[in-house]
This record gives C-alpha cells, structure tokens and sequence, in this order.
C-alpha cells in the first residue's frame, strides 16, 4: 500500500519520485508484483491529477484568461484515434504534467481514457524499472551506457535542427 501511495504521489508531484524505493520493492515482492505496483500508483495518479485538473479549470481560466487561448490540447488528440494519440502522447510527455494539462484543456477526455492510456503506455516502463534491478551489476551498467548512448545522440540531433531552423530563420 504504502509503495503504491508513494507512486500515485510521485504523479500527484512533479518534484517527488519513488524510484530509489524500487530495488527494496524488487527484493520484497519480485519484479512483476513491483511492477505491478507501480503501475497501479502511475494509474491512480494520473487519474487523480486529471481529476483535479478537471475541478480546478474554471478557477484557472477565470484568473488566467489567456491560458485558455494557449493551451489547445485536443488539437494533439486524433478524433478517429483518440486512444492511439493518448498513448503516444504519455509515451512522449511527463505523465505528471500530461494529466493535469488534459485534465484543464481538454474538453472531450475522460478518466477512463486517462487509466487505460497510462496503463497500456506505462506498463513497459514499469517493466523496464522493475527488472533493471534484478539484472547483474553488468547488464545494468550496460543498459545505462547504451541509454545515455541514445540520449546523447537524441540532443546532437535536437540541436542540430534548431541551429539549423536558426540559420534558415536568420537568427
């Protein structure tokens, strides 16, 4: 109970994680129940995050007007492939940020799509976090070079493409 409540709140706050817990988690319960377990905390947090987005969007959009006009996140959601889009979408943005965001802008989803997307694009990070543990000091270490490997890469292309939108921009 107490790892799923500190799951839902590392959702609930951007700022938190639970992370440093898993290798105790893998240890106490196997990797499958942890990563059972914390996707059942991403799920219930991003729920909860929608939710509360969705109650405090009329206090938001009375003090902050403008918020409305810039915040069009539908526009991102495919109306024919609406669970295909929240998939990707969580699969690419900070779940955290994601649910309090579709929770305040977006008019046509609903908590049911928030639970099953975060699920289904959750599931093979909660994977991934709770059998990194359980593998030998080698393999982990190989996961992380290869893992800074691609985010390295990921950064000289990102940069690349905006110096060169700076070029064509003439800034």
């Amino acid at each position: 109970v107490l790892f799923v409540a500190t799951s839902t709140v590392a959702v609930l706050v951007p700022a938190l994680t639970n992370l440093p817990l898993l290798p105790v988690a893998v240890l106490a319960w196997g990797p499958w129940w942890t990563a059972l377990f914390l996707l059942s905390g991403w799920v219930l947090g991003a729920s909860t995050s929608f939710t509360l987005g969705r109650h405090a969007q009329p206090l938001i959009v009375r003090y902050l007007p403008s918020v409305r006009r810039h915040a069009d996140i539908d526009r991102l959601i495919h109306p024919q492939h609406r669970m295909g889009s929240l998939i990707l979408l969580r699969m690419t943005f900070p779940v955290d940020v994601l649910s309090y965001a579709l929770g305040l802008f977006s008019r046509h989803t609903t908590v049911a799509e928030i639970a099953l997307s975060t699920a289904l694009s959750g599931a093979p990070f909660a994977l991934l976090f709770s059998l990194v543990p359980s593998l030998p000091a080698t393999a982990q270490l190989s996961i992380l070079v290869a893992s800074a490997l691609v985010f390295a890469c990921y950064m000289v292309w990102v940069l690349r493409r905006s110096s060169m939108v700076d070029d064509r921009s003439g800034g």
